[in-house]
């Protein structure tokens, strides 16, 4: 698992981890394939984490 912050702003929420910053996938269709390099984050039902999908 990566640890990192997840950061709120105007549009949308930013996952940041050591120097990286990438926007949370939110959207879907084109918009989704417009705004760049997104990652998809889950949350543990169990436990509350914030669980990344990251190579």
């Amino acid at each position: 698992m990566c640890e990192g912050q997840i950061h709120s702003f105007n549009s949308g929420i930013e996952w940041r981890s050591r120097g990286e910053a990438m926007r949370l996938n939110t959207e879907k269709g084109l918009s989704k394939m417009l705004y760049g390099d997104r990652i998809e984050a889950y949350r543990c039902e169990h436990c509350k984490k914030i669980l990344i999908s990251y190579e």
